[in-house]
């Protein structure tokens, strides 16, 4: 029997290990919930045969490259092109018409990009609709093997289908394959459609984003926040976003006390807020 198959950490250890790749490398991971992180660093360590707690601090203490392997399977993004796309739909048919007309030009801003999905849905989104000349778009990537594989096109095979089904529930204007093709078992996605994009780079913080920002994308992430830091980004948010910006929290997050005070309801059911 494998035994790694059963290696778990102690609440110590876990700590232990965020406080190596903090002093090592800078990144702060002590505000993640403890039961998301703890699991995941948990299968990090099945999956690269460490045998402890131990062994894993040694190799973070040796290995300049470990955390770009870390953070590769820590922040892997679980979503696909055009996730909910009733969300979509009400960016492209009220959100974005209304900031548009407001706006000379709108600066949309995605805080944390994996697989470049929800960045690649915005930007074929802006581009059906004739908009993409009047948008900046900003996205942020924590590691640049992330920022790499977006701007390659890079696109997971195992998520192409269901891709293409939400896209025809979007109601998009082609067929996904204008997009999005397989070629020799590879998926490669049009890669000219974020040629445009600013990247910029992630930090826990939230200080690279920039100012006036009318639209933050940030779906489906501060549940794995505890509520100090929930709490923390969203009045980033607040701060960084201009007059009547807009934020999306995703279909699986609530504002919290705190941070109702901070924003209005623009459409509850896709949680889409305003700033008051």
């Amino acid at each position: 029997m494998d035994l790694l198959q059963h290696t778990s950490i102690t609440i110590t250890e876990y700590r232990n290990i965020l406080k190596a790749i903090k002093d090592r490398f800078e990144i702060d991971f002590n505000e993640y919930t403890l039961v998301f992180l703890k699991r995941r660093i948990e299968s990090f360590m099945y999956a690269y045969r460490y045998a402890s707690a131990e062994s894993l601090i040694n190799h973070i203490a040796r290995d300049d490259d470990f955390i770009h392997t870390f953070l590769r399977e820590i922040l892997v993004e679980s979503t696909e092109m055009f996730r909910d796309p009733s969300f979509w739909r009400y960016l492209r048919d009220f959100v974005i018409p209304r900031l548009v007309s407001e706006n000379k030009s709108v600066r949309i801003v995605l805080p944390h990009c994996v697989s470049g999905d929800e960045l690649y849905s915005l930007c074929i989104l802006l581009a059906e609709n004739n908009w993409t000349h009047f948008t900046e778009i900003f996205a942020a990537t924590a590691d640049p093997h992330f920022e790499n594989n977006i701007r390659k096109g890079v696109f997971a095979i195992h998520k192409y289908e269901v891709s293409a089904e939400n896209y025809l529930r979007y109601h998009g204007k082609f067929d996904f394959s204008k997009y999005c093709q397989i070629r020799n078992d590879v998926a490669i996605r049009d890669n000219s459609l974020v040629q445009q994009v600013n990247f910029i780079k992630y930090n826990g913080q939230f200080s690279f984003l920039p100012e006036n920002i009318h639209l933050i994308i940030y779906r489906n992430q501060l549940i794995y926040f505890t509520q100090t830091l929930h709490d923390r980004v969203l009045k980033t948010f607040y701060e960084k976003l201009s007059r009547n910006g807009c934020l999306a929290i995703g279909v699986r997050e609530q504002l919290g006390i705190i941070s109702q005070q901070l924003y209005r309801v623009v459409n509850e059911s896709e949680r889409i807020y305003v700033k008051n």
